[in-house]
């Protein structure tokens, strides 16, 4: 008994032995950089090199002495990185990351100036490395790419960097292409929620990040400074676009968790592979990072956020884009996007105009959503929904639940030019929206092409000229039989005969001349005082009536006070709807008419 316990116990001696020889053999090391060489012990190079080839997880950290910044200039590329490993530059002595007060102090300046340019990246990420990071350098002055992520299981991480500047963060050292590409590689992320994560990525000559193609997906792009100096303060565009998303499915910038908020100049998404993509919480355009004001000179973006060729991504929720002259534009081909709950064109409080803007959400695709956003402020349309092809016009597009040409406590005008204009598009749903304190029209309709426009249930008061406008004529008179074409096929208007106050209902009658009546849906609208054109508006939304087959009609509506005044609205069984009808002022009960 006692010789077969002997026996057990060597072999699990034995068993114990081989394990700690193979966990030896790849045991994480750190290897520390204490020159700034081009080659040998202790380099950088020296550095990558030896992570490579130790198998597992390692760390290159510095300890250069003198003061710093310490530039580290190859002159020939930099090994790529093929192992686990991370490089930290905060482990400089100097070196302090940034805080909700600070910016960070970066101490270790990898200057790509001195190699030659076919190199496609000073920092590469290769095809078999993963759950690399990269934090605490300054990464500027190559001729193409500062850092390339190109790892096919991904996870890596770019935090607390400079890319494109120089290390204080407000001086342009621009990279030639991209401040960092991600090609099919997934699960990255660029930033994180703390102020120690965030990366400035600036003045690069493309794009500030670029994730490309379908196996880029579940990439995150957090609390990073683009297209800023390092106070986010100050405008320091990249050349490009500061994120662009290009057949790339599934990836998120932004979030509404703490930390999450980017500052960007701006956002292009591209091509059909671009689907879901999750874009909330960010300041974009150029809006600083208090979310104040304009970044300090501030050259604006031709688009905050545009969109091309692809579906079903999402901006939204909590996003303040503003400072550019169109904040969302939705190009022809684009289906099925969605702009929910952002402010658009006002400071991030949404009580406040930010200048420069022309449009708000400017849409020249189909089936795209605008809801619950405050979209003020902009000189010529809060929403514009165009068109360019007779064959392939906007349509199915819904306006809903919107507030368009006042603050976010409604209480204030931030005006728009036009509050909605349809030009050339067919089927849009306008509902539910505030539309008020615009310095022109409420909704107009243009273009004879622009038919089956329902315009319902909104709230349209206080605007410069009409509440409804279909041609850009002012009031469009109505027509005998109701046979003329134009927008909205220049449909009717209901004629109002009176309006009676009752403590338990109102009770409006009229009549409209319209081919088929029955099937005609009558809404009506209280106003505070008669519209100056004498037409509308529509501020409190009091219900609906059918006419019959002549025509006539009366309504049964919720109770108002005398002295309220009463407009209306048409729309056919096509969801044409028209202008608001000549308004009436309610009177009380026992009055001859």
């Amino acid at each position: 008994m006692i010789a077969v316990r002997s026996r057990n116990e060597l072999r699990i001696l034995f068993a114990l032995a081989v394990v700690v020889v193979f966990t030896g053999a790849a045991s994480p090391e750190t290897y520390t950089v204490t020159n700034t060489d081009n080659t040998g012990e202790r380099s950088l190079r020296w550095a990558i090199e030896s992570a490579n080839e130790n198998a597992g997880p390692d760390r290159i950290e510095f300890h250069i002495d003198g003061d710093g910044p310490h530039t580290i200039q190859p002159v020939e590329p930099l090994p790529d990185m093929r192992e686990e490993v991370v490089i930290d530059g905060y482990t400089e002595p100097g070196a302090t990351p940034a805080t909700e007060t600070s910016n960070a102090v970066l101490m270790i300046v990898l200057d790509g100036s001195s190699i030659w340019p076919e190199y496609p990246a000073l920092l590469l990420i290769s095809e078999d490395a993963s759950d690399c990071v990269i934090t605490g350098l300054v990464i500027s002055s190559f001729a193409r790419n500062g850092i390339i992520i190109s790892s096919r299981t991904g996870g890596n991480v770019i935090e607390g960097n400079y890319i494109g500047t120089d290390h204080t963060g407000t001086v342009a050292w621009p990279n030639g292409h991209n401040g960092i590409f991600i090609g099919n590689s997934p699960n990255n992320r660029i930033g994180g929620t703390t102020s120690a994560a965030r990366n400035v990525i600036s003045c690069n000559g493309y794009q500030g990040i670029e994730i490309w193609e379908s196996d880029s997906s579940g990439n995150r792009v957090l609390g990073n400074f683009i297209g800023t100096d390092a106070s986010g303060t100050i405008s320091l565009p990249n050349e490009g676009t500061g994120i662009a998303i290009n057949n790339a499915p599934g990836n998120v910038v932004g979030g509404t968790a703490p930390g999450s908020r980017n500052v960007i100049t701006d956002i292009g998404m591209g091509n059909p592979e671009t689907t879901n993509t999750q874009i909330s919480g960010n300041y974009i355009g150029g809006i600083n990072a208090a979310g104040t004001d304009l970044l300090l000179d501030l050259d604006p973006v031709h688009s905050a956020i545009h969109i091309g060729n692809t579906s079903d991504n999402v901006i939204g929720p909590d996003n303040v884009i503003s400072g550019a002259l169109n904040a969302v534009l939705v190009w022809p081909g684009a289906p099925r996007n969605s702009v929910i709950n952002n402010r658009i064109g006002t400071d991030a409080t949404g009580q406040k105009s930010i200048g420069h803007g022309e449009r708000g959400v400017k849409v020249e695709s189909s089936h795209t959503l605008i809801e619950g956003n405050v979209i003020s402020g902009f000189s010529i349309n809060g929403i514009f929904v165009q068109g360019f092809d007779v064959d392939e016009m906007p349509s199915q597009n819904i306006i809903v639940d919107n507030i368009i040409g006042m603050s976010a406590s409604r209480d204030a005008a931030l005006p728009n030019g036009n509050g909605i204009l349809i030009e050339m598009a067919v089927d849009t749903t306008v509902s539910r929206n505030l539309i008020a304190g615009n310095s022109n029209n409420g909704v107009a309709v243009v273009n004879s092409l622009s038919v089956d426009n329902r315009i319902t249930q909104n709230a349209i008061y206080d605007n410069g000229e009409l509440g409804i406008d279909l041609i850009f004529d002012g009031v469009t008179d109505n027509d005998e039989g109701d046979v003329d074409t134009g927008p909205n096929n220049l449909m009717n208007f209901p004629v109002l005969t009176s309006a009676m106050a009752t403590p338990g209902r109102l009770v409006v009658k009229g009549y409209i001349d319209t081919p088929n009546p029955k099937k005609v849906t009558l809404e009506f609208f209280g106003n505070q005082a008669p519209d100056g054109s004498g037409h509308g508006e529509g501020q409190i939304y009091l219900g609906t009536a059918k006419p019959n087959a002549n025509g006539d009609f009366t309504a049964a509506l919720p109770p108002v006070s005398p002295g309220m005044w009463i407009s209306a609205t048409a729309t056919d069984p096509d969801d044409n709807t028209s202008e608001f009808a000549f308004d009436i002022e309610t009177e009380g009960p026992g009055k001859n008419k």
